[in-house]
């Protein structure tokens, strides 16, 4: 029986990934000669805005509605001390 990440995950990963490299691509036009190093650059800031967006969501979701630090872990991909330890 698939956990609740593996269920949300199932055909979801491809997509956001498409998503992310297109708002990459999208970040860049103005900078097409200098290209790798803007690709970089815009990926690890999509990165750090996604990590703070994860930050949000978990603190709301931990603190208003109910959800415990396992549920967190299971659809992180890790254990529940570890998903307090890194986001609490």
């Amino acid at each position: 029986m698939p956990n609740q990440r593996e269920r949300i995950e199932s055909g979801q990963s491809h997509e956001i990934e498409v998503f992310l490299q297109e708002q990459v691509d999208k970040l860049c036009r103005p900078y097409r000669r200098q290209g790798a190093r803007y690709r970089i650059y815009f990926a690890a800031k999509l990165r750090d805005a996604a990590e703070a967006v994860l930050q949000g969501e978990i603190a709301m979701a931990t603190e208003s509605a109910g959800m415990t630090w396992r549920e967190v872990g299971e659809l992180l991909g890790v254990s529940a001390q570890a998903a307090h330890r890194r986001y609490h």
